[in-house]
């Protein structure tokens, strides 16, 4: 990135090369599961509190803090 951002948040990338794949449904799904641990994520919001998976939601809104 050429420009420095001020981020609140961590930002991820998945590393292909890790997942030997180029394929988007193939390195994502394992991506995910090792971040969470869940086969199959249907939705679209991931929470996490203290490094911590918390669960999966449809909205924003649906995040107890």
């Amino acid at each position: 990135m050429a420009e420095n951002y001020n981020l609140n948040n961590p930002l991820f990338g998945i590393d292909t090369e890790y997942y030997n794949s180029s394929l988007t449904k193939q390195y994502l799904s394992h991506f995910l599961y090792d971040l969470t641990g869940i086969k199959t994520i249907e939705k679209k919001y991931l929470f996490f509190q203290n490094g911590i998976f918390q669960g999966e939601y449809t909205s924003i809104d649906e995040i107890i803090f």
